[in-house]
């Protein structure tokens, strides 16, 4: 009986001492109660579906009793959905006090709806860590971030309180022409009169730095980073320094060493807390001028959070050419977010070193990646060097986004120039990551130049499937044969959406918006969008080429069916100028945000579509009446002009004036079986003066053997 008794005990002090060993790395086991998680061991990321932590919450060190901080960011799983999200306070003694678990049941999750539950606020004086951990299919309580600080009392008046938060870990060791950027906030009792950030020799001799005058109680460190020039020191060793000055004195607030010294062989990483790189990017021994690159990998830390991170091109001198350093905060980094630094495709012909390094609690600068490489001729299979006689650029080029949701749409734009010859080929086009083409055209311009607005409509970005892709512009001239002008690596996320059934959301009937329309066209919005749950909102409208909403209307239907017709009078084709546009149905419901159920691109354009008049039998006007952009209520006018067909007779005629809704309000249509005719004679059917105030449309509309209710003219006018 005694040992039973014993055995009890010793099981229950061995529980305290994992829960408080789980404590330090801040990971709980979730439950449906989150004021009670229990405790457990921390587990490693799953490479192939990581979870990862942005725009993380900054915690302090030290927190002032009564103070709070803000939670934010976003958690994100590369491929299964979350199974669970925690953020919360732990205890000294690793006891839950303070935070929820949630089950997202879904691939994202942001931070900001936990908020309220996390009560910095309400905490006693001690010491408390801060948690934030997830779980998907292949992770189990995956701590995301684990931060402790201290609550006190506020300090005597004798002295000011002054602290950073968020600052930059500066690597022991940096290469020769490394960059680091400058963050952190620095936080003050007292108003802040100055702020100096330098990096001083070891006579204490400042190199770089500079400093702002913010009088205020808090500065941003960043505001500095342009005047503190890591890459530009010489090999030694150096010392960063932040000081900040107030009424009551100047305080040295920051002081962190490091040395500069030339590429060496990669050291030993600390095998306790040791840094790998997994799937990296396979850089060739050649690389063809002009060629591009897709910069992959995953770095992983064993134990302790990343402190900096650098990706980069460094060329014979040691420079850094393309590349950035990061402070990922995490245990794992991405390397494709980084991606978009990585120009490949401009580096000049030579010699350089394509470098991936880390630091976290065990190593500093250790080196993952360090590839010799050589740009010149040779690197390709196919020529994509540009001759520098007959260079073939491009100007104001697709700005091309790294992530794109399934179904969402790109224009394309930009002004392809070859210097001297005419350009034989040009392709815009998608290739899957097999280097498959997936969309696209290829044209023969023979001019130099050619304008990719003309292609847009062949790029189906909004067909895509999930996965990761290239948006490539090639081009040949006479000197230059296959030239790579634009390749940009991007993903498409998600399921597609156009096909309106994730979340159980789906459109039926709705309203088919032509390639192309002419200006004052009014077009009915029909259909009807379902939901398997209520929905939480619904946006009918027309975004311009940069994306931004035009016309349309957002609102919360709160049921699971809704009539688009309601829109009707809120999206005003009839306003849209000349341009390219998008309309768009986007629904959100229980399991579905922002969910796209229709994206439709369309051009606004004085030949329209189907509306358009044929050349080879045209059909014009001459003497028309002009409309004034206002007139006075009961004030009529002449209707006058004549309508000719250039080949075939004329079947149709109507003039009238219709409303802002697209309906005719007064005039009539004839069949003229003519090549022309004087709509004079309609005069006495279009009664002006019989219009109430409000915004009207004149329009003259004619149909022959070869067009069909073509708009020949088209004048807005108010009646006031």
């Amino acid at each position: 009986m005694k040992n039973k008794n014993v055995r009890k005990i010793l099981a229950a002090v061995l529980s305290v001492q994992l829960a408080v060993q789980g404590a330090a790395f801040g990971m709980t086991a979730f439950a449906t109660d989150p004021a009670t998680p229990a405790l457990s061991d921390v587990t490693a990321d799953s490479a192939s579906d990581s979870i990862t932590l942005s725009n993380a919450p900054n915690v302090p060190d030290s927190i002032k009793k009564g103070g709070a901080v803000t939670v934010r960011g976003t958690v994100a799983s590369s491929s299964s959905n979350l199974t669970s999200v925690t953020a919360g306070i732990y205890n000294a003694s690793g006891q839950f006090i303070s935070g929820k678990t949630v089950n997202p049941g879904a691939k994202s999750y942001d931070l900001r709806t936990l908020d309220k539950y996390v009560t910095f606020n309400t905490l006693a004086d001690g010491e408390y860590t801060f948690a934030i951990i997830a779980s998907n299919s292949s992770n189990s309580n995956l701590g995301l971030l684990s931060k402790k600080f201290t609550v006190g009392t506020a300090q005597a008046s004798s002295s000011d309180q002054i602290t950073v938060s968020g600052e930059t870990k500066i690597p022991a060791t940096l290469k020769k022409g490394q960059a680091v950027t400058i963050r952190g906030t620095v936080t003050s009792d007292a108003t802040i009169t100055e702020v100096t950030v330098g990096i001083y020799d070891s006579n204490g001799t400042r190199m770089t730095g500079g400093s702002v005058t913010p009088n205020a109680k808090s500065c941003n460190l960043h505001d500095l980073d342009n005047a503190v020039a890591f890459n530009k020191l010489a090999d030694g060793s150096y010392t960063y320094k932040v000081t900040v000055k107030t009424a009551n004195g100047t305080t040295e607030l920051s002081k962190q060493s490091f040395t500069i010294g030339s590429a060496s062989a990669a050291q030993a990483s600390n095998s306790d807390d040791a840094l790998t790189i997994s799937g990296g990017t396979a850089i060739p021994d050649t690389l063809a001028a002009g060629k591009a690159l897709t910069v992959t990998g995953t770095v992983t830390s064993a134990n302790s959070a990343m402190t900096a991170l650098t990706c980069g091109v460094y060329d014979s001198n040691n420079k850094l050419v393309i590349g950035k350093t990061v402070n990922p905060r995490s245990k794992t980094y991405d390397l494709n977010t980084l991606d978009y630094v990585m120009a490949f495709n401009k580096l000049a012909a030579g010699t350089y070193t394509y470098v991936v390094s880390a630091s976290n609690a065990g190593n500093a600068a250790y080196t993952l990646v360090s590839k010799t490489f050589k740009v010149g001729d040779g690197g390709s299979s196919s020529t994509t060097t540009a001759s520098s006689t007959d260079k073939i650029t491009i100007s104001g080029g697709t700005n091309m986004p790294a992530t794109l949701k399934a179904g969402g749409a790109v224009n394309v734009t930009g002004i392809v120039t070859s210097a001297d010859s005419n350009l034989t080929s040009v392709t815009v086009g998608v290739y899957d990551s097999a280097n498959n083409f997936c969309t696209g055209k290829t044209i023969n311009p023979s001019a130099k130049s050619y304008d990719l607005k003309n292609l847009d409509s062949y790029v189906a970005f909004n067909k895509l499937s999930a996965g990761n892709y290239t948006f490539a512009v090639i081009a040949s001239n006479a000197a230059n044969s296959n030239y790579a002008v634009v390749s940009k690596n991007f993903t498409v996320s998600g399921s597609s959406s156009s096909a309106g059934n994730g979340g159980g959301l789906s459109i039926t009937g709705g309203t088919n918006i032509p390639s192309t329309i002419t200006p004052g066209k009014i077009i009915n919005i029909t259909g009807t969008v379902s939901s398997d749950s209520t929905m939480t909102a619904l946006t009918c409208g027309v975004y311009n080429s940069s994306g931004k909403f035009v016309t349309g209307r957002t609102i919360n239907p709160k049921s699971s069916s809704y009539d688009l017709k309601k829109f009707d009078s809120y999206v005003a084709f009839n306003n849209l100028p000349a341009g390219n546009y998008t309309y768009a149905v986007i629904a959100s419901n229980a399991s579905a945000k922002n969910k796209t159920l229709v994206n439709k691109k369309f051009t606004v354009s004085t030949s329209g579509g189907s509306e358009s008049s044929s050349g080879s039998d045209n059909i014009s006007i001459s003497n028309s009446t002009a409309v004034p952009s206002s007139i006075s209520k009961g004030k009529g006018m002449l209707v006058r002009g004549t309508v000719s067909s250039a080949s075939s007779n004329l079947s149709s005629v109507t003039v009238g004036v219709y409303d802002a809704n697209g309906s005719l309000v007064t005039g009539k249509t004839v069949n003229p079986g003519a090549k022309s005719y004087n709509v004079n004679a309609l005069d006495s059917s279009v009664r002006f003066n019989d219009l109430s105030a409000g915004t009207y449309y004149y329009r003259v509309i004619a149909s022959n053997g070869t067009n069909s209710n073509y708009t020949v003219v088209n004048q807005r006018f108010s009646v006031q």
